[in-house]
């Protein structure tokens, strides 16, 4: 059995930005997008998931976002996190900058392939979870 067993992909995604389609840049400025926004179906499958690998790593689980260039994300994404995750700590990765947040120890689960690439360059762990915008989506 791998310590980095595959997140399961049922083939079913059902995107958290379908009601917000016509007008998802002025959406994305308004704090209740972010506060409000939807679980993907497999969130605390992954969740779970997570807590297995971070205890066989002898680590924690942490929530590392990238905040979207509107003052309103950043509170809306951390009381969406409170809502779904408490007791989960929270980081903001600024200008894209995931890699700095890179150790022995540590693990990316993200849907952006450039960011697992970017993170496992600078020293640790990364896991695409499968999405429809990347190569790992059947």
């Amino acid at each position: 059995s791998s310590l980095y067993p595959q997140p399961v992909n049922h083939g079913k995604y059902s995107s958290p930005y379908r009601p917000y389609r016509r007008s998802l840049k002025s959406a994305m400025k308004e704090y209740a997008f972010w506060r409000e926004m939807p679980l993907v179906d497999d969130a605390y499958e992954l969740f779970m998931w997570c807590h297995v690998l971070a205890a066989n790593l002898r680590t924690c689980v942490s929530i590392l976002t990238h905040p979207q260039p509107h003052h309103s994300c950043i509170m809306g994404k951390l009381n969406w996190a409170r809502q779904h995750f408490p007791d989960t700590p929270v980081a903001f990765a600024i200008e894209n900058c995931k890699p700095t947040f890179a150790g022995r120890t540590d693990v990316l689960v993200d849907d952006c392939l450039d960011n697992v690439i970017r993170f496992k360059a600078a020293g640790g762990k990364g896991i695409l979870l499968p999405r429809p915008w990347n190569p790992l989506y059947k």
